[in-house]
């Protein structure tokens, strides 16, 4: 570790300019963002894609677990490799440069040397961010590793320039930047550092102009700093908190193992020899078809020994001794059961197809008549009549039918049972007022439906609208997840920036007026829809305990009530008892009635205290997004004795 550490501190090696000392302080932090998100899976894909080339799998895997005899062991270069253990990802931040720090004699090269060994460290120890944002840091702690090299590189690189770099969270980086809350900026700025769908970019200039821009255009990494993350990635592997190594998986059983790793320990010069009996069998005549006769089992049989067969005792043929040597007879009838196995399943695959064809016409023909259903039906609603069959088999079509029926008269002929078809296309089309109507209502329904939609979906997505928030819907769809809503509006309002930007028909100032006065927009709907789904379920919670309430107050006077028509304890006859009992029933249904009455007033003070929580709500939203930025960790440069 002693030596990768002193490899990513190559950088400070660099010595500052004369002038350096008189360079400007910082007016803003230069803060770099992590690497989360799109990126870090694009890594991941392309690292995943080079370990599993050359894993033993595919069309040469077979090849490679199974070694030829004479040839050398391979190295085993097709061990895969897991993708991370269970639980955080090493933290990596962006490579990125400011020119604010070329007056302070640090070029964009060393720079970001710098962050390539702070990345490599990472990914050696598997430092995660919640690590390095640890107040008290432990030796055995992965950390610890990173909090060496970032005092060995404020002692000898940052400090002679006039600056130190620390960790900062991103919370902890706004309150020192101090981003202010009027028309939504920092819950802009706070959203656009954690949206993980968000190009490098613009992650790069999501606090900017509260701290310094931050520019992608750096130099390429280095023959030193690809050497180094090797170095860390290898580190990694032999340590005890990487992830486990798993070998290729390799299939057959322990004979084939154990006869895999005899054939691969014989070193490369050494030749099969011939069996014993190999000048019998070269003086005997060769078997027809020019070929030596192997069982039907060959590559994996007994006969055959492993697909390296001609190098062992040639099986039995139709010429050879009779019998197998190592075992029991061979099969001389093998070609017939092939040929009657092949039989089988030709003969399998053609019942297979027709029956496949059979269901694809009975498919075909319910299918027409869906069709024909539907036309119908539209015919119906149009107030028409239903279109024929037109079909040539099916009879005469139209055309033909209205010739005949010219020929033989407006009504063809009284008796007539062949030649002309009677149809109801001859006659003009009656529209039917009624179905007329009930079509104008349906077509007004479905144009009222869709003017609906229109509106929710418009209230909902476009912030710059000019219709109001009251009109959204209540429904639970629309009040699900106001955090993710204001994500969305905060992206595009952020992409509609940099497409102004791009056009350069504005003026910076004039696109970050607007993009502030549409954060603040999104802000305030978001506050507001907030409030909504926070009354909703207060309101709902109040509700179910009221009702639990009324409840029980209705259970306790049924029972009081019961116990007192019959009689209570003292059971007695007469007049006088029943006046009693009637008293008693009337103080008793009194004093439920009171107890309903301030359960009532009870829960109108709730709806009241509810109202007044709606009115001072409005600040401290956004809990999830606050929760996130406690937790991404920047590295901020800033002037050093701060």
């Amino acid at each position: 570790m002693e030596m990768l550490l002193a490899r990513a501190l190559g950088f400070t090696q660099h010595e500052p300019d004369a002038d350096s000392r008189f360079a400007p302080r910082l007016t803003r932090s230069v803060a770099i963002p992590p690497v989360l998100g799109l990126e870090s899976s694009k890594e991941k894909k392309k690292a995943g894609k080079k370990e599993v080339k050359g894993n033993g799998c595919g069309r040469n895997g077979a090849q490679d677990q199974n070694p030829i005899p004479g040839q050398w062991p391979e190295s085993q270069s097709g061990e895969t490799v897991l993708g991370e253990a269970s639980g955080e990802e090493p933290a990596k931040f962006l490579r990125t440069y400011a020119k604010t720090l070329h007056a302070h004699s640090i070029r964009p090269a060393e720079f970001t040397e710098f962050l390539d060994g702070l990345n490599a460290l990472c990914v050696a120890t598997n430092t995660t961010p919640a690590d390095l944002l640890q107040a008290d840091i432990q030796m055995d702690s992965p950390a610890w590793i990173l909090r060496s090299f970032i005092e060995a590189a404020n002692e000898a690189f940052f400090a002679p320039r006039g600056l130190r770099v620390s960790f900062q969270s991103l919370s902890t980086l706004v309150d020192a930047a101090k981003i202010p809350e009027e028309r939504g900026q920092r819950a802009g700025a706070v959203v656009s550092a954690l949206d993980e769908q968000a190009t490098p970019e613009r992650r790069a200039q999501a606090l900017h102009p509260w701290i310094e821009a931050l520019e992608l255009n750096v130099p390429e990494p280095s023959a030193q700093t690809l050497l180094l993350r090797e170095m860390s990635e290898r580190f990694r592997m032999r340590s005890g908190d990487s992830p486990p190594r798993v070998e290729t998986h390799r299939t057959g059983t322990e004979s084939s193992e154990a006869r895999s790793e005899q054939q691969s320990s014989d070193p490369p010069h050494s030749i099969p020899e011939l069996p014993a009996n190999a000048q019998e069998q070269t003086n005997s005549p060769p078997p027809s078809g020019g070929q030596w006769a192997t069982p039907w089992f060959a590559p994996w049989g007994l006969g055959g020994r492993g697909r390296w067969s001609s190098f062992n005792t040639p099986a039995n043929g139709t010429f050879s001794t009779r019998g197998n040597p190592n075992g029991g007879r061979g099969f001389a009838n093998g070609n017939e059961k092939w040929t009657a196995w092949a039989d089988s399943w030709c003969q399998w695959g053609d019942e297979w197809g027709k029956q496949w064809e059979q269901y694809g016409e009975q498919f075909e023909k319910k299918a027409e008549e869906l069709q024909r259903k539907a036309e119908a039906f539209e015919a119906r609603i149009d107030g028409r009549a239903p279109p024929q069959n037109t079909r040539s088999a099916a009879g005469p079509s139209t055309n033909e039918r209205a010739s005949a029926a010219s020929m033989c008269g407006p009504e063809g002929l009284a008796g007539q049972t062949t030649g002309v078809l009677r149809t109801e296309t001859e006659k003009p089309l009656s529209v039917n007022p009624s179905n007329e109507k009930i079509k104008d209502d349906l077509l007004k329904k479905l144009s009222k439906k869709e003017h609906d939609d229109d509106d929710d979906a418009s209230s909902i997505s476009s912030g710059s609208s000019d219709s109001s928030s009251d009109s959204d819907s209540d429904s639970e769809e629309d009040l699900r997840d106001p955090e993710k809503i204001f994500h969305s509006r905060v992206r595009q309002i952020n992409e509609s920036a940099e497409t102004s930007a791009r056009k350069g028909k504005k003026d910076q100032a004039e696109i970050f007026h607007e993009r502030e006065v549409a954060i603040e927009k999104a802000q305030r709907e978001r506050t507001a829809l907030e409030q909504k789904i926070e009354a909703k379920k207060r309101k709902r919670e109040l509700r179910k305990e009221w009702r639990a309430k009324k409840r029980e107050l209705r259970k306790e006077w049924k029972e009081k009530r019961r116990e007192l028509r019959r009689g209570g304890e003292n059971k007695g006859k007469g007049k006088e008892k029943k006046r009693e009992n009637k008293a008693v029933l009337r103080e008793a249904k009194k004093v439920h009635r009171q107890r309903v009455k301030q359960l009532r007033r009870e829960m109108m003070e709730a709806r009241k205290g509810l109202k007044e929580e709606q009115k001072n709500l409005g600040r401290g939203q956004g809990l999830v997004a606050d929760a996130k930025a406690k937790q991404m960790v920047w590295v901020v440069v800033e002037n050093l004795g701060v």
